[in-house]
């Protein structure tokens, strides 16, 4: 039920990230792995032999990120700034989702409680390599996922930064946007990061499809 898999029959290269809008449809992750699993055999099935998958993992928010001038120090430091009063700051390693299932009822609430369950999506996207190893190894070796996490430390560059220095910023008040970028700098290296795993993995892949 998912209308654009009609559309990517003839792609060579799919780029996929699902992101902050998962939790409006699912706000405690319960379905996340099996929609990951929903859509990665959908793609088995749809996509021709040669394509390739490349998914891209989600960035955090960083609140107040309209007066950032730098980037953070660290990943943690964005991470701790989410973390609700008495929550794990230190969250931000990858699970498995069966180690994520094991954590206890009052952990797995906490992980959502920051202003816009900004740490949600990053914790859970593991379930999509899982996923993509359960299929065949010929759509499993052109499965890729893109670790963009180090862009968690910039919270300069994002929207809000230019509504607040734009006309409309000054004479209105809008909802600042401290999710999305817009400045040079941090979405470049989203494309700086995907060009470095084509180069490397494209060759590779096919290479291991030849041997095959």
């Amino acid at each position: 039920r998912v209308s654009w898999l009609k559309l990517v029959r003839s792609v060579d290269i799919l780029l996929l990230n699902v992101g902050h809008w998962h939790h409006r449809r699912d706000p405690g992750f319960a379905r996340y792995e099996e929609d990951a699993e929903a859509v990665t055999r959908q793609l088995e099935l749809q996509l021709k032999p040669s394509a390739h998958v490349v998914y891209r993992t989600t960035n955090v928010g960083h609140p107040g990120c309209e007066s950032a001038a730098r980037p953070l120090r660290s990943r943690l430091e964005a991470w701790s700034a989410l973390a609700p009063e008495g929550g794990d700051a230190d969250l931000f390693t990858w699970n498995s989702t069966a180690q994520l299932a094991r954590q206890t009822k009052s952990l797995k609430d906490s992980l959502f409680r920051d202003p816009h369950s900004w740490r949600g999506p990053p914790l859970f996207e593991a379930a999509w390599a899982e996923s993509a190893a359960r299929r065949r190894p010929d759509f499993a070796r052109r499965f890729w996922l893109l670790n963009v996490s180090f862009v968690d430390q910039r919270a300069d560059g994002h929207v809000a930064g230019a509504m607040r220095a734009g006309v409309l910023g000054s004479r209105q008040r809008f909802p600042l946007d401290c999710l999305h970028y817009c400045f040079p700098g941090p979405a470049d290296y989203w494309a700086l990061a995907l060009v470095n795993l084509l180069r490397r993995q494209v060759p590779a892949a096919r290479q291991r499809g030849a041997a095959a």
